[in-house]
């Protein structure tokens, strides 16, 4: 049997498991790993995951929490670590619908160190963090369906390709906050004139419930509201959905009222980027994204913006108060 990358490397140490401390053939591949732009929650589970000591059922059937190391999708099968982020029957469908399907194919039977520094050498630098992504989602989804009955989202790699979009778009908010002084940060007035009719949409998700919020305010101005609205609709898979619902039905909320805004606000930079430019795909988020160019049709002289958020309070708080209430209680503020 030919051997494997990690047992090559580990037959030319005694040094059990990577640390920036501890120098190792692992360190190269380890200073890839801390280099890729995601949360660190993402990188201190999947260090945990490389050195098997995430609290799978084999390791709390050692520890005696469990009484049997059985893995809850897979009948019989024992739930190592490997099996629960690669082999099991939830993880292979995962895998199986996004990219690195063909890779998962030819290395599912590997043990997790082994399938990390495989993807390594075959998936590129941009692809990792999709990839280590998707590890993450399997591990920490797991409970959420086991325990409280969540659904799993339709597109798990779309999931994570917008939860890391969204954390990438933040992390370059921030970094443009901390390196702008106060004098330099945009004004409300920035975006909006005095005479300028303009639509705020926002959404708000309540995952425990299985709701979104929406709230969506008509304005003169800065300040006059002309007309607002809000109200619920069944929990979107992902933030960026709901936003989608939101500007979608502010925009046949403002056709229903013969209203004609200058300016729609979201502040979804992601939905922005994509309605605004030529993104397509298979996608359900697609196909509501291809909605909402439609009904901007409607609206020929409007243009879409991104808003920071603290300019998009009226719509947020109209959003959160939708979820506080029953549907049956929500009606439209005129």
């Amino acid at each position: 049997m030919v051997k494997s990358a990690y047992h090559l490397a580990s037959a030319q140490t005694t040094i059990h498991s990577p640390s920036s401390s501890n120098p190792n053939p692992f360190e190269r591949w380890w200073k890839t790993l801390w280099s890729l732009s995601m949360p660190q929650k993402i990188k201190h589970f999947f260090w945990k995951a490389f050195n098997c000591i995430l609290p799978c059922a084999l390791n709390l059937f050692h520890k005696k929490v469990l009484l049997q190391p059985s893995c809850h999708f897979s009948g019989n099968a024992v739930e190592l670590v490997s099996h629960a982020l690669v082999d099991c029957s939830r993880a292979r469908h995962i895998w199986k619908h996004s990219k690195f399907k063909d890779f998962h194919t030819q290395h599912r039977n590997y043990d997790i160190k082994d399938y990390y520094l495989q993807a390594l050498q075959l998936i590129s630098k941009e692809d990792l963090p999709l990839f280590i992504g998707i590890l993450w989602h399997i591990w920490t989804t797991t409970n959420s369906i086991l325990f409280r009955n969540c659904s799993e989202p339709n597109n798990v790699e779309e999931f994570v390709c917008t939860f890391l979009q969204d954390y990438r778009e933040a992390q370059h908010i921030h970094s443009q906050d901390s390196t702008t002084s106060t004098s330099q940060q945009p004004l409300y007035s920035d975006f909006i004139q005095q005479d300028t009719p303009a639509l705020f949409v926002n959404a708000a998700l309540d995952h425990d419930r299985g709701v979104t919020g929406i709230g969506c305010v008509l304005k003169v101005g800065p300040d006059q509201v002309i007309a607002s609205t809000n109200f619920q609709k069944p929990r979107a898979p992902l933030p960026i959905f709901a936003e989608a619902q939101a500007l979608f039905h502010g925009l046949s909320w403002c056709i229903s009222l013969h209203h004609q805004p200058r300016t729609i606000f979201t502040d979804c930079l992601n939905l922005v980027s994509k309605v605004n430019g030529n993104w397509q795909d298979n996608s359900t988020l697609s196909l509501i994204v291809n909605q909402i160019r439609h009904s901007f049709s409607n609206f020929p002289d409007a243009s879409l913006v991104h808003l920071p958020r603290q300019f998009n309070t009226t719509a947020h708080f109209l959003a959160r108060e939708a979820i506080r209430l029953r549907e049956d209680d929500l009606e439209d503020v005129v």
